[in-house]
């Protein structure tokens, strides 16, 4: 396949998926499955960097094809694309306008290295826990009265 997925660390909580040379939707569509079972064997948010530093131009009919993707679940975190090629950025728009949310889960960013995407996750991943601590604090607020 010319879309390798993995879990890129071990506490399962970082999905990568390299895009190697020319690659097609079949593959795409392949690589969006893997991600989507990866996701739901964990209940918490996971986010995903599609690498496509070694990628080659994206096939036609990108942006309504990537519509249909399936790889986007519940617990979808924040999604990097890096170094991305100026023909994707149809598809970033897209995904930027459809996904992001108030939690900052499904949020689409970019980045133009490995260790700036794995930066700006680990910035949304605080941003995330900052944001549900209060949450939880005033759910469970009424134990301490």
């Amino acid at each position: 396949m010319s879309i390798q997925v993995i879990w890129a660390n071990r506490e399962q909580t970082l999905i990568q998926a390299a895009f190697q040379g020319d690659w097609d939707w079949y593959a795409f569509y392949a690589a969006a499955g893997e991600i989507a079972r990866l996701m739901v064997t964990v209940q918490y948010p996971v986010d995903v960097v599609l690498d496509m530093r070694a990628s080659l131009p994206v096939p036609p009919d990108l942006v309504n094809r990537a519509r249909l993707s399936s790889f986007y679940r519940r617990n979808i975190g924040t999604v990097v694309i890096v170094q991305a090629h100026s023909a994707i950025w149809p598809l970033i728009k897209t995904l930027q306008n459809s996904r992001n949310n108030p939690e900052g889960l499904g949020e689409t960013l970019v980045a133009s290295t490995l260790d700036e995407a794995h930066r700006l996750i680990q910035q949304r991943c605080l941003k995330r826990e900052n944001n549900a601590l209060p949450r939880r604090v005033k759910l469970f607020s009424f134990l301490l009265a």
